[in-house]
């Protein structure tokens, strides 16, 4: 009977291991998945930022030369 609750004990024991490294596994792949979404959410917000400052930049340059008359508007 002991070996019997024995083995009932070890069953256990593997099981709740098993578990735990299934849990962290499962916490592991939720982490990675929350990085790359907010890598690629961080990226197109660099790539809007980068096209804004284009066109201020060249609004900014293009104003200033008709400001400035080197362009002539006509």
């Amino acid at each position: 009977m002991s070996s019997h609750h024995s083995q009932r004990a070890i069953n256990l024991h593997h099981n709740q291991v098993s578990a735990g490294r299934a849990r962290r596994k499962q916490r592991q792949e939720e982490r990675t998945q929350n990085f790359l979404g907010m890598r690629k959410q961080l990226r197109m917000e660099y790539n809007f930022m980068l096209v804004c400052g284009f066109i201020c930049f060249a609004y900014t340059t293009i104003a200033t030369a008709v400001y400035t008359g080197y362009i002539l508007w006509a």
